[in-house]
């Protein structure tokens, strides 16, 4: 009933089919209290039922249930998808050589995430199904052509080979992409920000706008901006406030009415401290500030340059007030 009331019962309701997986852990985790719970937890959920699964997981935590933290769900999700990907490997000697180069990344004196091993594992293991422990430059470069999208993660394990080996194997640059000019629009007033923010095809978009509003108007670092909380905003019948770096702003005319939507687009409640301005996935954490510049490039927008006159003159079409 409470999740019912945060997004309304025709929500919830048609979404009772898909939350049905969520349910049956709960009541699986209920029935099963003999167990310790952080090890169930850790055995049954994973990062990909953290994201779509968040609404349920969030009412657990709020109701003081000791599940694990996100950090750690996802780091066990994680570590499961290594041993798993590593265990299906089609020969023992290649299982031992992917193995050895994990535990390698381990003993490096900053060793990566976890969330960054299971990348370079990923692109190990794939290397070593399709081309086994022999694979040479010809089949590297080839492996390269194929899977692209692996060249970065493959770096680390090119390197180890060749260490273990006393090869010289190497990983070609990636083809540099010339953009036509005019790709992106770089914005220095705040009326065209206020164009793209209006134009916006997608809540995701709009999201991302806003964050770049306030980065570009306060001259704060992105990720201060997707971190504000939704405290940080008062919305009242005729006017809107939004607090940065300690001050209350009144804001006015189109941007003011970008807030409130957002506001309504993301179902958020002003009035709970922690609890995101700027929802990410899953809804209970922040936007990355990687995610907003994904959005604001596909938008056409690039804020990496604003000028400094260009802020000291949006600033000046906001008033200030007292909290």
């Amino acid at each position: 009933m409470e999740i019912a009331e945060r997004r309304g019962h025709s929500v919830v309701t048609l979404d009772l089919q898909k939350h049905l997986y969520a349910l049956i852990q709960i009541n699986e985790l209920v029935g099963g209290l003999d167990d310790p719970v952080m090890e169930y937890f850790s055995s049954r959920v994973d990062a990909q039922t953290l994201k779509k699964y968040s609404l349920w997981w969030a009412f657990l935590e709020g109701e003081g249930f000791p599940v694990p933290s996100r950090e750690e769900s996802r780091r066990l999700s994680d570590s499961r998808r290594i041993s798993t990907a590593i265990r299906e490997l089609p020969s023992e000697e290649c299982q031992i050589l992917a193995r050895d180069f994990l535990a390698d990344l381990n003993k490096s004196k900053k060793p990566p995430t976890t969330a960054t091993q299971r990348l370079y594992v990923r692109a190990a293991t794939k290397l070593l199904r399709e081309y086994g422990p022999e694979f040479d430059q010809t089949t590297l470069e080839t492996w390269i052509s194929n899977n692209p999208g692996h060249r970065a993660s493959i770096f680390r394990f090119v390197a180890y080979v060749n260490r273990i080996n006393d090869t010289t194997l190497k990983v070609s640059k990636k083809p540099g992409k010339k953009r036509p000019r005019g790709h992106r629009k770089e914005v220095a007033d705040f009326e065209t920000l206020l164009y793209y923010l209006t134009e916006a095809k997608s809540k995701e978009a709009r999201r991302s706008l806003l964050v770049a509003t306030i980065v570009h108007i306060w001259g704060i670092d992105i990720t201060s901006a997707c971190s504000l909380p939704s405290s940080s905003i008062s919305v009242g019948k005729e006017s809107v406030r939004l607090k940065v770096q300690s001050t209350w702003v009144l804001l006015e005319g189109d941007l003011a009415a970008a807030f409130r939507r957002h506001i309504s687009e993301w179902r958020l409640s002003v009035d709970q401290e922690n609890r995101p301005l700027f929802p990410g996935k899953p809804i209970t954490e922040s936007v990355s500030p990687q995610t907003v510049n994904y959005h604001l490039s596909q938008s056409g927008v690039s804020l990496l340059a604003a000028r400094t006159d260009a802020r000291r003159d949006i600033r000046r079409k906001f008033r200030r007030s007292t909290a």
